[in-house]
């Protein structure tokens, strides 16, 4: 596992960077929506969902494309699910906060205020503001704990595919423009 993280430490690092970069503009996009219309708020929130589930694309897509060279010369191995366990290890951070929430959600008491109520609260604001880019949907799912796992999955199927694809030769999924040759046809 340490071996894992030592060799992947570089694009690890991308993907908690751009986790982090994902999070200041969803906070910003959707809090500031939020005060015009909560129909915007949605709106803008599904934007920043698809901006940042992109940016997961083009990083691993990229990688793929990368790797598949070292394949062909036969100097790396072909390694199918890579992208799957990079994200994960970049999103161990937020699958700690994630299952601190739910462990903590079950020994609230809403009746009387406990400490681990105030435990359960400093966990589920800390985890709400780090999935900032998915905040019109944890704001729609107030006392649901698992979302913050849940939330996860797009994430790993897009790294999952992107990379599977890249290491594939499929550089993107739009079609390859035709080529305009000078000849004339008759």
């Amino acid at each position: 596992m340490i071996k894992f993280f030592k060799d992947n430490l570089a694009m690890i690092w991308k993907i908690v960077l751009t986790q982090i970069g994902m999070m200041v503009f969803g906070l910003i996009v959707v809090l500031s929506t939020s005060m015009i219309n909560p129909v915007l708020c949605h709106i803008a929130g599904g934007l920043s969902i698809l901006m940042y589930l992109f940016v997961l694309y083009s990083h691993f897509i990229e990688k793929g494309n990368e790797d598949k060279i070292k394949i062909d010369g036969g100097r790396m191995e072909k390694k199918n699910f890579y992208g799957l366990f990079v994200y994960l290890a970049s999103q161990s951070l937020n699958i700690v906060l994630s299952v601190g929430t739910i462990v903590t959600y079950y020994f609230t008491d809403s009746e009387v205020e406990t400490f681990m109520n105030r435990v359960y609260a400093t966990f589920k604001i800390i985890t709400h503001y780090y999935n900032g880019a998915f905040l019109s949907i944890t704001k729609l799912t107030p006392d649901f704990p698992f979302i913050y796992l849940l939330l996860m999955i797009p994430g790993a199927i897009v790294c999952f595919l992107s990379y599977f694809y890249g290491i594939r030769g499929v550089k993107h999924f739009m079609p390859e423009p035709k080529k305009i040759t000078n000849e004339r046809k008759r």
